[in-house]
């Protein structure tokens, strides 16, 4: 059976390899061992990482270990990992029980992924923990945090200011562990030594701070819930601590915290009060903050900004954009909703992290300040819209993604289309709300998107989803108005890819103004109109991404 499973297996990798060739892309077999769930992926479940690194400054190098402790879901005698070839896997070890239990076992590599060979076949429901150590000198990001790796840069006083980022490349960029989207360690333990005089910030919280003999320090973080590997993070640097916190709509206590450079302490402080309306808005559109064992936190890092989980990625400057607000508390806030409690499986699917957050900020913008200043603000955003590729990807499972700007943008675009359309802005808000609280700390792909908005909408959105996700062409509403004397019809339909579309529209008519709601399919039908309607008839483009084509 095993056999039969990896020939399988082996003819996926060519059938994908052939598909990726034939749409002008070049993929590998180390490259589908990393994108897919593969036999030796899928026969283990992580439950916990413990890492120990000590940074070795000077060559801008580590030192660590991971211990990745697993439950085996189906026999196996060997499980697949990840690492960045260019660092170097010293050694790995099975370790038991007890301290004379643990036992050095071999390994296999190709590309990024190893393979872990044990004596014996692990048997099914045990719970296993192997010890990767490791050395070397992680990747550095040419251009984080859309490029992965290590960002080594000095602050103004010249002390080392030290990150990483890794969404899309995979943490294995630094961290050995399964380096899949799918699989997400229940929680971590982090232990990192530096030099006396560098803080090290991380996810979660600070669990102890112990000096070391050799003039460094030891600072041990914790993370209480499941969290993918790509926001693992940390930031060395001359950091100072501001703590705050924030009363939730509940009467709860969420903690706050902030990790800075020490010379913006003070700016900080005051920058950073916004949060606190951010996070009320989010509890008011999502409900109750996903993490509130960890926290939440600002980690002020050397470059722009990531979605961190409970230690975003804070790199703005302390700015805030002509709206008023800090673009990146806000963006990077909102994935601990969209991208940290709820997740996907596959990075085709990433539209479903970067739609929803980006919208956000539409949906920020009008409760804190008005619909008004929202709408310019959503409509600031479409000349951004390209639609030049699906915003939903292909399924290479490869690790791959042919993504551009339109997963935020036209994504955004598309859910404001479905909300009009829907003309019950009270059960819009509601399904978001339910839609959050549903998938927290699970993953989900787009059929269940697509599945939950439907049913709890009570309409087929389907087509809609489909057509905006799936093509490049947004829909197009041909009408046709043929005036004679006093009297007027019109003609109406929209023009898809996608069969049995069906999405109602606004338009204007008359003098005085008045609003009409065109319920458009792709078959034609006609509306009787008085010339003067007809010469006052304009459309909704203010609220929906489509296309007008008026036909004489």
């Amino acid at each position: 059976m095993r056999f039969i499973r990896l020939i399988g297996f082996i003819l996926s990798i060519f059938a994908t390899i052939y598909a990726a060739h034939a749409q002008g892309y070049v993929f590998t077999a180390a490259d589908s061992l990393m994108g897919s769930n593969t036999p030796e992926r899928s026969c283990y479940d992580v439950l916990h990482y413990h890492l120990n690194m000590r940074f070795l400054i000077p060559t801008q190098s580590v030192e660590a270990y991971n211990d990745i402790r697993f439950k085996v879901l189906t026999p196996t005698q060997q499980i697949q990992l990840e690492l960045m070839p260019n660092m170097k896997i010293d050694s790995v070890f099975l370790l038991g029980t007890e301290a004379k239990q643990k036992r050095k076992v071999p390994i296999s590599r190709l590309g990024r992924s190893f393979y872990v060979l044990f004596p014996e076949s692990l048997s099914q429901g045990s719970q296993q923990t192997v010890r990767v150590h490791y050395s070397g000198s992680p990747q550095i990001a040419k251009n984080p945090p859309w490029d992965g790796g290590f960002t080594w840069k000095k602050d103004k006083g010249g002390k080392t200011w030290l990150s990483v980022s890794c969404q899309g490349l995979g943490a294995s960029v630094w961290l050995p562990c399964k380096d899949y989207l799918a699989d997400e360690p229940d929680s971590v333990l982090m232990a990192f030594e530096a030099p006396d005089g560098l803080f090290v910030a991380a996810n979660g919280n600070l669990l102890s701070e112990e000096t070391l003999t050799n003039k460094t320090k030891r600072y041990t973080w914790g993370v209480s819930y499941n969290i993918n590997p790509y926001c693992i993070n940390f930031v060395l640097g001359n950091l100072i601590h501001i703590a705050d916190s924030l009363v939730l709509a509940n009467e709860e206590i969420l903690p706050l915290d902030y990790y800075v450079l020490a010379q913006n302490k003070s700016k900080a402080i005051k920058h950073f009060q916004q949060t606190k309306e951010i996070l009320l808005i989010f509890e008011e559109l999502y409900g109750a903050y996903p993490f509130m064992r960890d926290g939440f936190a600002l980690l002020e890092t050397p470059f722009w900004g990531m979605e961190h989980q409970s230690g975003i990625a804070y790199g703005n400057d302390y700015q805030n954009n002509p709206y008023g607000f800090d673009f990146i508390i806000l963006h990077e806030g909102g994935h601990e909703y969209f991208g940290n409690s709820l997740s996907i499986r596959d990075n085709a699917e990433l539209w479903i992290h970067e739609s929803f957050t980006t919208y956000t900020e539409t949906l920020f913008l009008e409760k804190w300040r008005s619909p008004k200043e929202a709408l310019a603000y959503l409509n600031g955003q479409r000349s951004l819209i390209a639609n030049k590729q699906p915003p939903l990807s292909a399924y290479w499972g490869v690790n791959f993604n042919s993504h551009d700007n339109d997963i935020y943008y036209k994504g955004a675009w598309m859910l404001h289309t479905i909300r009009q359309s829907l003309q019950d802005d009270a059960l819009w808000f509601a399904i978001l709300k339910e839609f959050a609280q549903k998938y927290a700390y699970q993953h989900l792909n787009t059929e269940d998107v697509i599945r939950f908005f439907s049913a709890k909408s009570g309409r087929n959105l389907r087509p809609i989803f489909e057509q905006y996700l799936k093509h490049t062409e947004i829909p197009e509403l041909v009408v046709k108005i043929n005036t004679k004397g006093k009297q007027a019809t019109l003609e109406y339909y929209w023009k898809t890819q996608v069969e049995n579309f069906e999405m109602p529209i606004r338009v204007f008519m008359g003098i005085p103004e008045k609003e009409v709601w065109l319920k458009a399919t792709n078959q034609a039908q006609t509306m009787q109109l008085s010339s003067l309607e007809a010469k006052h008839f304009r459309h909704d483009l203010q609220n929906f991404l489509v296309k007008i084509s008026m036909k004489k």
